[in-house]
């Protein structure tokens, strides 16, 4: 009983986690591809544009990776995830840290303060890769116990 409240509370939790670090990001992200669209749309001559809209592509391809992991990790095991995913994470975990590493930096060096950049930091690289983390520890050791069926397999014919 205690160990199916502590799972309960542990799923809400997850929950949690998944709200308020991956949906942030995911919007971010669905906001840059529309306007990589429009500024491309409204400027089609200038390359630029389509650098920031091949970036944008690369992060929501990182984005869905990572949804796919959190919607299908109770009914696969790490083993089964897919090459294709597991680019998509590594690109993501790869982009979180290039994106936030700028703002850890300019905190230590004392231009800019950790409460301003904690919702950046969160929102573009760290909240995405904790939810990675997350998931990934919890298809590793959250997994139930096979049940125990005390399977008695029958005696070969002919043995003594």
């Amino acid at each position: 009983m205690v160990a199916k409240g502590w799972r309960i509370l542990a799923n809400i939790l997850f929950v949690v986690e998944v709200i308020v670090l991956l949906v942030p990001s995911s919007i971010v992200c669905a906001v840059g591809m529309f306007f990589a669209a429009a500024f491309i749309a409204r400027s089609p001559t200038n390359p630029s544009w389509y650098f920031v809209a091949a970036c944008v592509v690369l992060l929501a391809y990182a984005l869905c990776s990572l949804w796919w992991l959190v919607f299908k990790h109770r009914s696969i095991s790490i083993s089964d995830i897919p090459r294709v995913v597991w680019v998509g994470l590594g690109l993501g975990a790869l982009a979180a840290l290039v994106l936030c590493v700028p703002h850890v930096l300019s905190v230590a060096s004392g231009s800019d303060t950790l409460a301003g950049n904690a919702e950046y930091i969160l929102g573009f690289g760290v909240g995405p890769l904790i939810v990675l983390g997350t998931v990934l520890l919890v298809m590793r050791y959250g997994r139930r116990a096979p049940p125990n069926n005390s399977f008695k397999p029958t005696p070969l014919r002919g043995a003594a």
